[in-house]
């Protein structure tokens, strides 16, 4: 223990004292926080890169294309493998401790939750390319809307991201617009499965149709999810 303080003297001697010592450890806290919060900024960016190119191939598909939709899933799927190895990297960063103005617990938290969203957008673009679907044009244009509210959702929840480096207050407002388009996306994906109970169609393809609108709507869900607790680290903060 005798050691200890002794090396921790010494330490502070080599700062130049407490004052420096102080404003050394400032500097650090506010050049990590800085660092931090550009990794989440790309990383956030880089998911709705991810949900805007799902919507043009969702776009594609309501209009009737088939030949690209396969090669359109493949792209989406590499977009998200980079968005993975943001993640990677900032969850590696986050590991290393230090000072950081919010818990790097419930900062992981948030960079892995929003991870789910590129996720869902794979998996919704797997299921388009899975096989020809003969549907309806009502409902494709209702696929159509759901992923472009799933854009505005996601591009919200990253100006929300975005604004933390510069007005915590602004980006709780921000946080607070996903939930009304999450509500929009809800309406419409409880109108697309009425559609869809009333289609005459097979097993196979209500089941794939079933499939692609759940997680379209899984998609703004997720993002409302992840506002909410992006206000609750903000409160925690400023409170």
């Amino acid at each position: 223990m005798a050691e200890r303080s002794s090396r921790w003297r010494r330490i502070r001697q080599a700062l130049g004292g407490e004052s420096q010592l102080g404003s050394a450890i400032a500097h650090l806290s506010r050049e990590r926080e800085t660092q931090v919060l550009q990794q989440l900024d790309e990383f956030s960016k880089q998911v709705v890169v991810v949900v805007e190119n799902l919507h043009e191939m969702v776009r594609r598909f309501a209009a009737g294309a088939t030949t690209e939709l396969h090669a359109a899933a493949m792209e989406i799927d590499r977009l998200e493998s980079k968005a993975d190895v943001l993640k990677a990297e900032m969850l590696d960063r986050l590991s290393m401790g230090g000072l950081f103005f919010m818990a790097t617990a419930d900062v992981s938290r948030l960079v892995t939750s929003m991870d789910k969203i590129a996720n869902l957008a794979v998996g919704a673009a797997d299921r388009i390319a899975m096989r020809p679907l003969d549907l309806p044009q009502p409902f494709k244009d209702n696929i159509a809307e759901l992923a472009r509210i799933d854009t505005q959702a996601a591009a919200r929840l990253c100006d929300a991201v975005l604004a933390l480096s510069r007005d915590l207050r602004d980006a709780f407002a921000l946080s607070k617009q996903v939930a009304k388009l999450e509500s929009e996306a809800d309406a419409v994906f409880k109108e697309s499965y009425l559609m869809l109970l009333d289609m005459d169609i097979d097993y196979k393809t209500f089941l794939q149709a079933n499939a692609i609108i759940d997680r379209l709507e899984s998609i703004a869900d997720t993002c409302h999810q992840n506002a909410e607790l992006l206000r609750h680290l903000i409160l925690e903060y400023i409170g």
